[in-house]
């Protein structure tokens, strides 16, 4: 186990929105205050309305961006990184996650939003190097070429998307993390519900 390298998605695998892209919604009148605290369900209801898919970015923009210090980190997460520290396996955060949104205030940083949010959460300092175990990528194909040079034994992510992507190195071990049950269960990638899931398989 030690000396083994685990990377990790960022966005809905460590940071939780939930809650932040409901509270954004009501702000804006796109969804009631009712209505389930669900990113994705919040996400498909804005994108039935009218230019629903520029509002989408505009609420992105401003829950990564300005705003990200009101999201949450998934429960079980500091653990995962503290265990992982513990055992001497090397973690990377790796994310699919531009520099600028498309309609964002303009000069905020989504990447530096992010680092900070790490920080402030502590999560850096689980990491043997807080200035450069974090790494951002422009394309998920460029997010999946990192991985490989990382050499990554085993790599946790929410999106499919990321497993499928024909650059994702084929020796890297596939654990999917999918809290609401989106996924069939008839995937070849390893479904986990929760963090402390993803921490007793990855280290008992």
């Amino acid at each position: 186990m030690e000396g083994q390298v685990v990377g990790v998605d960022l966005d809905n695998t460590i940071i939780c929105y939930d809650g932040l892209f409901h509270r954004l919604a009501v702000e804006r009148g796109l969804v009631s205050f009712g209505f389930q605290p669900s990113k994705k369900l919040i996400r498909d209801r804005i994108r039935e309305r009218t230019d629903g898919e520029i509002e989408w970015q505009k609420l992105q923009a401003e829950a990564y961006g300005p705003r990200i210090g009101e999201a949450s980190v998934f429960p079980g997460v500091r653990d995962f990184f503290e265990t992982a520290s513990a055992r001497g396996v090397r973690t990377f955060i790796v994310s699919h996650k531009t520099r600028h949104a498309s309609y964002g205030p303009p000069g905020v940083s989504l990447r530096e939003a992010a680092v900070g949010f790490l920080r402030a959460e502590g999560l850096l300092d689980c990491l043997r190097d807080q200035d450069t175990d974090v790494f951002f990528a422009d394309t998920r194909s460029g997010k999946c070429r990192r991985i490989e040079t990382l050499c990554c034994a085993t790599f946790v992510d929410d999106l499919l998307e990321t497993f499928r992507e024909p650059e994702f190195p084929r020796m890297t071990e596939r654990l999917l993390f999918d809290p609401l049950n989106v996924y069939s269960e008839s995937l070849p990638e390893r479904r986990f519900a929760s963090w402390a899931a993803i921490t007793k398989h990855v280290f008992d």
